[in-house]
């Protein structure tokens, strides 16, 4: 089945295999979200009524494949067994197909996984034969990297025979970083050329590596991606600030909690907010001067971690309000929430605001937030006990919007730029200014573009103005800078035809400091 406005983008006779649910999701948003996978058809999307015997009729929501049968993105449902065992009855490549089956990291001077500023480092590659392919006698790849701080060192890793579906694995390609980096993603590519019976195949494939360690990291404890974490990064992001993303539940050991001296923890839903290891991790990371935002809601219905809400933040989870409040006021004389309202929204389906908590405090710790509408009881707190530098919420903080009922409300983005005003004042460094509510970005038109679009920007004061482009791995794609500007109103074009397809973000700055956001849509 294709919906209408998708045949716009795609053409139906190029597709073999769809069935898609979209929810009456436009075609330009589709191509958006999928063109960050590089997808090539056939694509399959909900098709649980097709393949009931393979378990329980369900194929992952998204999932997917190229022509030549590789799994390229899924995020639930079937492995790639159960997957390859439904394509192979559709689809046969007459040659051998490679791609990575897992790549690990190897040699970095403190075992992190990760290849960091002045480390030699190996990339251990397995690669797989489709299963749907034929079988190589051999291949050989070849690994390059145009980031100019990756000096390749071994460069070419020849592999054994493999037939189709085969997992094979030889030596190591190597590489040096450049001392003194800041953490950013690097695109690795492999090329292939694979000997069968009929004759040579050659292809190749990506990786995109975070290179180096940033200073923050953002825990969404549901264990699942979701818009959770996707409106805290965007606002980081218009920030300025680089961060790691974990949604594995009740996987993070305070080792790995211990490599950041920033966490903001996303709760998740009643027992799934904190296993007691990620308890123990975050207690001595707090006692170690590690700086903790934690948010959550339906604490009511954990008990197993209000001692800890007790012992680091000093307040007690009094009751849930039943998603009956949602506005807060912050004390006109707070240093770094004076002044500022908040009104979060959310529903039950997206578990977000569902069941806030209603907060007791016992005067160790700061509250900066009250409910409105329950009796200005404590709605969030931050410590003020030397050497703990801490933020608990009872809301989500994703939740945050701009109302016109709440004089002073600020989005998700303002929030965040007070909260590390926090951790950096209660370290004795002076806070930075906050976002100027008159330097904006207007809009762009058009919006989805192709592939030029007119950027509209106001400036409240005169200042040096600088665009930049970033694409959803957070890589600034582009820069634009117009220079010293007056105060008014400008534009300027952005020619994007050298960029793929997708979602990108736009992120306006002056004087060097980051004032606001865009978000583009290219469509090709």
């Amino acid at each position: 089945m294709l919906q209408s406005d998708f045949e716009a983008v795609y053409d139906p006779a190029a597709v073999e295999i769809v069935h898609i649910d979209v929810d009456n999701i436009s075609a330009a948003a589709l191509h958006a979200h999928w063109d960050v996978h590089d997808p090539t058809f056939p694509v399959l999307v909900g098709c649980g009524g097709l393949f009931a015997d393979y378990g329980d009729g369900y194929i992952p929501y998204n999932a997917i494949l190229d022509t030549e049968g590789i799994l390229r993105y899924t995020n639930s449902g079937f492995d790639e067994t159960v997957m390859h065992a439904i394509i192979e009855q559709y689809m046969a490549v007459d040659f051998p197909v490679f791609a990575i089956h897992e790549l690990t990291v190897t040699g970095d001077d403190n075992a992190d996984g990760r290849p960091d500023a002045g480390e030699s480092v190996e990339f251990v590659v397995d690669v797989r034969n489709s299963p749907i392919a034929v079988p190589a006698t051999g291949c050989a790849v070849t690994m390059s990297c145009s980031d100019p701080t990756v000096t390749i060192t071994n460069a070419t890793v020849s592999y054994p025979a493999a037939d189709p579906g085969e997992v094979v694995t030889s030596g190591s390609f190597a590489f040096t970083v450049d001392a003194g980096i800041t953490p950013h993603w690097a695109t690795f590519t492999f090329n292939y050329s694979a000997t069968y019976a009929g004759g040579t195949q050659t292809g190749s494939f990506e990786h995109v590596q975070r290179m180096g360690r940033p200073n923050l990291l953002v825990v969404d404890s549901d264990g699942g991606q979701d818009d959770n974490e996707t409106f805290v990064q965007t606002a980081l992001t218009a920030l300025g600030m680089e961060s790691d993303l974990w949604t594995e539940a009740g996987a993070l050991t305070g080792a790995e909690l211990g490599r950041y001296p920033q966490v903001i923890w996303l709760g998740g839903v009643n027992e799934t907010d904190m296993s007691d290891g990620e308890e123990a991790g975050l207690r001595a990371f707090v006692d170690a001067g590690g700086q903790l935002l934690l948010s959550s809601q339906y604490l009511s219905d954990n008990p197993e971690r209000l001692d800890f809400l007790q012992d680091v933040f000093g307040v007690t989870v009094t009751d849930d309000d039943g998603g009956t409040i949602f506005l807060m006021a912050c004390p006109a004389g707070d240093p770094y929430f004076g002044g500022a309202s908040m009104v979060v929204s959310g529903n039950q389906a997206a578990n977000n605001n569902e069941d806030p908590d209603i907060l007791a405090s016992d005067g160790s710790a700061t509250v900066f937030a009250t409910w409105s509408q329950a009796a200005n009881v404590p709605a969030a707190v931050y410590t003020t006990t030397p050497g703990r530098n801490a933020i608990f919420c009872g809301f989500p903080v994703e939740a945050n919007r701009v109302h016109s009922s709440a004089p002073g409300s600020v989005t998700v983005q303002g929030f965040l730029e007070r909260a590390f005003n926090y951790f950096e004042g209660n370290v004795g460094v002076e806070p930075a200014p906050l976002v100027a509510a008159g330097f904006r970005i207007l809009g762009a038109t058009p919006n989805p573009f192709n592939p030029v679009t007119r950027l509209d920007y106001r400036l409240d004061a005169a200042g040096d103005v600088s665009v930049s482009i970033f694409n959803v791995l957070g890589q600034e794609v582009r820069r634009l800078v117009p220079g010293m500007r007056p105060a008014g109103e400008h534009n300027l074009l952005l020619d994007a035809s050298d960029l793929a397809s997708g979602l990108y973000l736009a992120r306006l700055s002056v004087n060097g400091q980051a004032r606001d956001t865009h978000k583009l849509i290219l469509v090709k």
